[in-house]
């Protein structure tokens, strides 16, 4: 399947039916990715598949995920790095990758993070990995195949489903297109400096109108779409916000997996080009309450 299809697929799922997954299949999953190149180089990234879903389950409720609230699935990965500069968004970058390539086999996942308790997650999955818990991916066969728009929309004032609030008040919009909630492309990319957004014709006229369109599906927590590019010649930055509703570790993995989109459907629509997290001389006006996170150079 191409990727740009792959990508129009993918949705993280949060109710899985309880057929198990051929154990095999995970593990030629995990080895696709394992050694993947990522956004920098001598970064370990490291997976542990617990095929027990529903045992760790048990054991994870009220210690993984959104306020606590675990996923439950047939499965789970756990994703470990090792802790330099760059790691979070490196880890996006291939955790992601491993999500495409699940969906592309007909798998949903979906992504929980880990906060405080690591060393109590680690005891009780068994890993003995000293590598940075990054977080743990539910994976399964999923229960609904619904095209929904707003995933995580509820009636309460949190902006995930998996809160104290509960399951029975997420509040689902359906639609045909799974981008029906998502912002513009042009209130995604900027020329030359903050603020000054790019029409439908300058991208065009660019060959980036549909990479724009694509990035608008690239996941994020709460689905709130936190990226801004900056197209400066054979640059484009990457800026992320930061607010209260993430803490910088996940804003970061975030960034990672908008860096993979944008890599896979800028090298999809013939734009040469690789990642660099540097930091930029110029400032390009970018307010305070986002943070760049590098440049992709054509």
């Amino acid at each position: 399947m191409k990727i740009n299809k792959v990508i129009k697929e993918r949705r993280s799922v949060r109710e899985y039916k309880g057929k198990k997954v051929d154990k095999h299949l995970i593990e030629d999953i995990i080895a696709a990715v394992e050694n993947k190149k990522g956004l920098q180089e001598n970064i370990g990234v490291s997976f542990k598949f617990i095929e027990n879903g529903g045992e760790a389950y048990e054991k994870l409720d009220g210690i993984v995920g959104y306020f606590g609230k675990v996923i439950k699935a047939p499965h789970y990965i756990y994703i470990a790095s090792d802790a330099k500069e760059g790691y979070l968004e490196n880890a996006g970058y291939i955790g992601e990758s491993l999500v495409l390539k699940a969906t592309d086999l007909g798998l949903g996942t979906c992504w929980m993070e880990i906060n405080e308790k690591e060393s109590d997650v680690k005891k009780i999955l068994g890993i003995e990995d000293d590598r940075e818990a990054i977080g743990l991916l539910a994976i399964g066969y999923a229960k609904r195949e619904n095209k929904v728009a707003g995933l995580f929309d509820t009636k309460g004032k949190s902006i995930s489903p998996l809160t104290e609030f509960g399951y029975p008040n997420i509040e689902v919009k359906y639609a045909d297109e799974p981008v029906s909630s998502r912002i513009s492309i042009k209130d995604i990319a900027y020329l030359k400096e903050w603020g000054r957004k790019a029409s439908a014709k300058e991208l065009e006229d660019r060959g980036m109108a549909d990479l724009f369109y694509y990035m608008r599906l690239a996941p994020s927590w709460g689905n709130r779409q936190p990226w801004k590019f900056i197209i400066d010649g054979e640059k484009i930055i990457l800026a992320v916000e930061k607010d209260d509703k993430v803490n910088e570790k996940v804003a970061r993995i975030e960034a990672g997996i908008a860096m993979l989109y944008f890599e896979l459907m800028s090298h999809e629509q013939g734009i040469p080009g690789r990642w660099q997290l540097k930091k930029l001389e110029e400032k390009y006006n970018v307010p305070k309450e986002f943070f760049v996170t590098g440049f992709y150079k054509v």
